[in-house]
């Protein structure tokens, strides 16, 4: 008798779907909760050269005590998030030996399991990790080789940007030109492609001389692009009285969904924010210091929408105050000669 796997009742029907053990046979429901668990940590990719430093700000924070702390207790250390350092140019291919491939240092080894897992954790790798970049060429090459798709997901990204030193000789104006026009030209293709992004940080340091705090500097152009990502995005709807071949669309103020950006924050340095500049007078360097810390604030407020005015008014309070008295020696702003 033949088996029952070559009657016709059996070929008809077909073999009952295997059922899918393990974790992929989890509800989807709970496999995203898991994700969100595993993904809890910190992740930091910095796509810039080996031998780059850069200098982290130190948290703010407020001294609750006044309990001195003597010097035997340890010391809370920061946790630093899990960094990875990509020097090479992307979008070249490099052999992957699975067998040698050291899952302690790997950034996010749940990726390397299966294709299936790969797909469903991809966009929690690019929602959770914060990007970090030093410079426009390698910003614009991780724009070009990274998939669209894995860019909408992206919602942390960090950009430390260096002015251009101040020219001496005239023909090297053009120099300085087009530095700032690389950064404009990435800053406008990042609006463009991270449409989800969140959180911005901006880690700027200024060479330019003489040195004037306003919103209408030429070297905060790149930067101020940033904005559009804070506006509101208003539905359009058609006119009525529009003719049908070109309609005109007029804006709606009711239910306009809110911006994705939300928070923005500028770390602003310059040669005369460090404290080793005015050696032999500390409340100078500290006035300077936060001179600087209010006017990162006013491009904070500037991105998000706000008018120069509105951004500037911290700062200005403080310029414009009689008791301040050291107007004259830093010359940031207005002096009044």
């Amino acid at each position: 008798m033949a088996p029952a796997q070559s009657s016709l009742f059996y070929r008809a029907h077909g073999q009952s779907p295997t059922k899918t053990r393990g974790f992929m046979g989890l509800p989807g429901e709970l496999r995203n909760q898991i994700y969100a668990y595993y993904f809890q940590e910190a992740l930091r990719v910095e796509i810039m050269a080996k031998g780059t430093k850069i200098e982290r700000p130190a948290p703010k924070t407020v001294k609750l005590s006044a309990t001195p702390v003597f010097e035997h207790r340890e010391k809370a250390r920061e946790e630093k998030p899990h960094t990875l350092r990509i020097s090479r140019r992307l979008g070249r291919y490099h052999h992957v030996d699975g067998l040698r491939t050291d899952w302690t240092q790997s950034l996010c080894p749940l990726i390397l399991v299966c294709k299936a897992i790969h797909r469903e954790v991809l966009p929690f790798l690019y929602q959770k990790t914060t990007f970090v970049f030093d410079a426009p060429s390698r910003l614009n090459e991780f724009l070009r080789v990274t998939p669209k798709k894995s860019l909408l997901n992206l919602t942390k990204l960090e950009l430390h940007y260096t002015t251009y030193n101040h020219p001496r000789m005239s023909e090297h104006q053009p120099w300085r030109d087009k530095h700032r026009e690389s950064w404009m030209r990435v800053c406008r293709t990042v609006i463009k492609r991270l449409k989800n992004l969140e959180d911005l940080r901006l880690c700027m340091y200024v060479m330019d001389s003489p040195l004037k705090f306003d919103l209408e500097q030429i070297w905060l152009l790149p930067l101020l692009q940033f904005r559009r990502l804070c506006r509101p995005r208003k539905p359009m709807i058609p006119s009525k009285s529009a003719p049908e071949s070109a309609p005109p669309v007029k804006e709606v103020d009711s239910d306009s969904p809110r911006p994705k950006l939300q928070n923005v924050s500028v770390d602003f340095r310059t040669y005369w924010s460090h404290a080793g500049v005015f050696p032999d007078n500390p409340i100078l360097a500290e006035a300077s210091k936060n001179l600087h810390s209010l006017f990162g604030e006013a491009i904070e407020g500037a991105i998000l929408g706000q008018s120069a005015e509105q951004a500037m008014k911290g700062f200005v309070e403080v310029w414009d105050d009689d008791e301040f008295i050291w107007r004259h020696h830093l010359q940031f702003g207005e002096t009044g000669w």
